[in-house]
């Protein structure tokens, strides 16, 4: 909502700060998903008696 704000403030420095966040936001998700894949993968092995 705060990014919203931002971006909806209409001036030039606002919408690339409101940007930068979603940016930032966009990395942060990607990179749980990533970990939360990994450390899934490693389970899965580990119950299987595979690599750990």
């Amino acid at each position: 909502l705060e990014i919203d704000a931002l971006y909806m403030s209409g001036t030039d420095s606002s919408i690339t700060a409101a940007f930068a966040v979603s940016s930032i936001l966009v990395i942060i998700a990607v990179i749980v998903l990533v970990l939360r894949n990994v450390f899934e993968y490693r389970q899965k092995n580990a119950k299987k008696g595979g690599v750990k």
